[in-house]
Formats: C-alpha cells, sequence, structure tokens
C-alpha cells in the first residue's frame, strides 16, 4: 500500500535584512549549508523499525527531498509521511525560521506528448567511503546542481528525488575497521579484506592470530609499513564519516522533453554529481539506467523507497546534496520567496 505523503514546497527570500554579499565568504556559507547538516542529523537520530516490525509491516518513515524543475522555475519540494508531517515542519522551521513552508498539491512535471528517461545514482564504492563534502569545496556545490535545471525549459521538465530513511547503527562498524586495520599498520587491500569479513570468518582470523606467538606479532608491527599520506588522509575521512549519523538513501533523476532532449537533460543533471567525487581512496557516484525505466518511473511517482538501490550517506554528505539556496546562488528561475507573511498580531480584535 501507497503511503500517504503531505507535499511541502519550501522557499526562502533572495534578500534578508543584514545580507551583504560584499563579505561573502567561504565561512558563510559553510554556515547556511551547515544549517542542512543539523536538520538531518534530526532525522538521523530516528530509530528506524524493529526488525520484527520492518516484516510484519511496511515501512512509512522515509522522506522525500526533492528539486524540480517545471514550468520555467526550480523548486524546492518535501513529501512527508502524514504522521511525520509536523514533527517534519517544526524541525525544518527550527534551522530556518525565514523560510516559508506552503502545502501544496503534487506537482507534475510530465508533458502529455513528451519521452521520459529516468536514472538512479548509487555510490561507486560501499557506503563508508567517503564523498567530498560542502567543508572541501571552495563555492556552493548546489550551484552547479541548479545551473543545469535552469536549462529545463518551460515546455519540459526534470526532477532530482532524494528519498531517506532512518537507518541501524550497523553501517559504522566497516568504515571503523578498516581506519582501525590502518592504524595499525595493515596495507589499504588487507584493512579492506578485514572489513569485509562475515563473522565467521572473523572468529578464525582471531583463533589464528592468537597462535602466533608474542615475539612474531611485536616483530609484525616493527615491520608494518608506514602509511602513506593518501592512506592517512583516508584513515581520517573514515572515522569523521562514522561519526555522523547516517540515513538510507535512494537518488533518482528524471526527465521529460522530446527524446533527444530528455536524453541530454537526464546526462546533465547525472553529470553534476560528478563534483562530490573523491576518485583516490573515496567515493563517487554512477549512474544506473535501466533499459525500461518504468520501475524507476513509478517508484518516483509514488515515492517508493528501493532498498536494492540505496546507499547510505551520513549528514555532511546529505547537506552537501541537498539545501535551501543562498543569496549568492545566481541560477536563473528559482523559486525565491517574494513576501513573508507574517502572523497576526495578539490582540487582533475579536469582533466588530
Amino acid at each position: 500500500m501507497a503511503v500517504k505523503h503531505v507535499i511541502f514546497r519550501i522557499s526562502l527570500p533572495k534578500e534578508k535584512p543584514g545580507d551583504d554579499k560584499r563579505t561573502l565568504t567561504k565561512e558563510i556559507i559553510s554556515a547556511h549549508i551547515a544549517l542542512a547538516e543539523t536538520f538531518f542529523s534530526t532525522l538521523g537520530s530516528l530509530r528506524p523499525p524493529g526488525f520484527l516490525k520492518r516484516i510484519l509491516k511496511a515501512r512509512e518513515d522515509h522522506f522525500s527531498l526533492e528539486i524540480v524543475a517545471h514550468k520555467g522555475s526550480i523548486f524546492f519540494y518535501a513529501a512527508v509521511p502524514a504522521p511525520w508531517s509536523a514533527f517534519f515542519e517544526s524541525q525544518l522551521h527550527a534551522q530556518y525560521p525565514e523560510a516559508f513552508i506552503e502545502e501544496v498539491f503534487d506537482y507534475n512535471i510530465f508533458q502529455s506528448n513528451g519521452v521520459i528517461r529516468a536514472a538512479l545514482l548509487a555510490l561507486r564504492r560501499e557506503s563508508f567511503f567517503p564523498l567530498k563534502t560542502y567543508k572541501k569545496f571552495e563555492v556552493d556545490p548546489l550551484q552547479a546542481i541548479t545551473n543545469t535545471l535552469s536549462k529545463v525549459s518551460s515546455t519540459e521538465g526534470a526532477a532530482i528525488q532524494i528519498m531517506l530513511r532512518p537507518t541501524t547503527q550497523a553501517w559504522h562498524r566497516k568504515g571503523l575497521k578498516v581506519a582501525r586495520a590502518l592504524k595499525e599498520g595493515k596495507k589499504f587491500s588487507q584493512a579492506l579484506r578485514m572489513a569485509r569479513r562475515g563473522i565467521f570468518a572473523h572468529v578464525m582470523w582471531f583463533f589464528l592470530e592468537g597462535m602466533h606467538s608474542r615475539p612474531d606479532k611485536a616483530r609484525e608491527r616493527e615491520e608494518a609499513p608506514r602509511l602513506t599520506p593518501l592512506e592517512e588522509e583516508l584513515m581520517r575521512n573514515l572515522e569523521e564519516k562514522s561519526s555522523k549519523a547516517g540515513l538510507e538513501t535512494t537518488i533518482r533523476v528524471v526527465a521529460s522533453s522530446t527524446k533527444e532532449r530528455a536524453e541530454s537533460l537526464l546526462e546533465n543533471i547525472t553529470n553534476a554529481f560528478a563534483e562530490f567525487s573523491v576518485y583516490e581512496y573515496g567515493n563517487s557516484f554512477m549512474v544506473l539506467r535501466r533499459r525500461n525505466p518504468f520501475r524507476v518511473i513509478r517508484d518516483f511517482i509514488h515515492r517508493n523507497f528501493s532498498s536494492a538501490h540505496s546507499n547510505i550517506l551520513n549528514t555532511e554528505e546529505l547537506a552537501s546534496l541537498f539545501h535551501l539556496p543562498g543569496n549568492w546562488i545566481e541560477t536563473p528561475n528559482i523559486h525565491w520567496l517574494a513576501a513573508r507573511t507574517l502572523a497576526a498580531p495578539v490582540n487582533i480584535p475579536e469582533s466588530g
């Protein structure tokens, strides 16, 4: 049974009191994006249902964050399961008090005589390998994504859908195992094999390790190769990624236009995610295309979470992918809030 979602459209004012673009710095941009990271930390702190509940009942705790280009504008949407809508809205307002969050009818990016193209984005390596995050960018990474969406005309449509749901803390362990093994002097390939072992293999490994004499172990530690600068950086990044809350994530990209344009739009949008790649000892996105995209399109429309194509991203990575735009984003066609709605005064007359 499909989950009933409440659709929110989220808008920020382009200019706010106190804004001064002349003093814009990397620190100001990072502080703005960090608001989204705090918001994702709140979602990441939610506990997923227990094992038996997951078997007996379909999960209803997945949220969808969407950047959508249709009718000539770029909008930011959130689709939230009805029971979680008040919680979601309050937590988002806590970080973005100037945001205007309005409940709207669902949008439709599909053209009646158009062609639809769709793809999934998945991590190329295991989830514990880190992506490049906003803290290592000199500019706002959202700019590259919105720039590709600005090329969508008023007669076309495109959307980036990021599905999220809470996950268990077990995902932290593999990354920490690799980091620990690197600290002990293991080569990267050895550390990775150790992290991928099952429980039985670990028991056997500890048993065999115990058979070594203490002098042998001491000699192995002395002969352990020193880590390269890249391996030392990887060890730090693994520990940093594993130290933050994570969310299970499914990412879809959909475009609707003529056949050639839909293909071009889909390729341009997915290529924009290459900016998050860490090619050496890190992670990157790969594009998954299906010969028949019907299932991806259906899951996009119904906002179904796809466990088969999910990865775990931590809060810092998610904030890098999705956050509300700052006024330094010069992408044309973003739907900014033209005027704010203020609450009625407390002393308003009740009659007359």
